[in-house]
């Protein structure tokens, strides 16, 4: 992540560690590209990330685009290895002053809809869907990371308004049940924030872009309007054009070599 609240570290040659904003900043138009610096900045504009709960995450929100309250955060889920348990959306159908009762009352987390879901299942979060990852789940997440005039309106941070800090019983944390902000953000999303989400519409399958005798695979497994994601099978090589945009790569497993068109060793 180059988010400037959870930033990354680079780790160079001799023991030397860099802040990966500060390097993006430096040399960003050389390791993402002209066409990328020139859109979304020297910024990723995404993060990747495991999540690995041992206790239950809070009940939490992202912004619907266009909110100017905050930056978007759409994420994507790849279920991990022995599937998840989350809560996704309402149960029920539901209003603002049910949310609001619901919660004094201490009761709103019965309201949540429950799912569990299996190991390579894919899912993307819409803005203004209540959602949690459950104690025990494994989860693979890409998100959309705030750049450029995005950044005006708050960091990655800003990105997600708490709700229910609660889950499966923990004691909640002093300022992470933000009600007041979540009613405002459901309000902006509007009546479809309120009503139980269809999961036809946040599945998504995965699409085989090429394979070849070697065993080199191109799978795409997420699209939407500002991230997409791709999964890589790496048996002997794969040449792919950039068009002069850089790309965040992380591996699973193994290890890679990434070259240039004259076969230069670039990474």
């Amino acid at each position: 992540s180059d988010d400037p609240t959870y930033k990354s570290q680079v780790a160079l040659p001799g023991g030397l560690d860099v802040d990966l904003p500060a390097m993006l900043q430096a040399h960003g138009t050389k390791m993402l590209g002209e066409r990328h610096v020139a859109t979304y900045g020297p910024y990723l504009a995404t993060v990747m990330k495991f999540i690995d709960a041992h206790l239950s995450l809070s009940g939490q929100l992202h912004r619907k685009a266009g909110d100017p309250r905050g930056p978007i955060k759409p994420e994507m889920w790849q279920v991990g290895a022995g599937g998840a348990s989350l809560y996704f959306g309402w149960k029920t159908p539901m209003t603002p002053e049910l949310i609001r009762e619901h919660y004094h009352a201490g009761t709103l987390e019965q309201d949540f809809q429950s799912l569990q879901l299996e190991s390579g299942t894919l899912v993307v979060v819409p803005g203004g869907t209540l959602h949690a990852i459950r104690k025990g789940s494994f989860i693979k997440e890409w998100s959309h990371a705030p750049t450029g005039e995005e950044l005006k309106t708050g960091d990655l941070k800003a990105a997600t308004v708490g709700l229910w800090d609660r889950t499966d019983g923990k004691s909640p944390r002093p300022g992470k049940e933000q009600l007041e902000d979540s009613s405002a953000l459901l309000d902006y999303v509007g009546p479809e924030a309120y009503q139980p989400i269809e999961l036809a519409r946040v599945l998504q399958q995965p699409r085989e872009l090429s394979r070849d005798a070697a065993g080199n695979v191109i799978t795409r497994i997420f699209t939407t309007d500002v991230t997409i994601v791709e999964e890589w099978t790496v048996a002997t090589s794969i040449p792919h054009n950039t068009f002069g945009r850089g790309f965040p790569v992380f591996v699973e497993e193994g290890a890679v070599e990434i070259r240039g068109a004259g076969g230069e060793l670039l990474g």
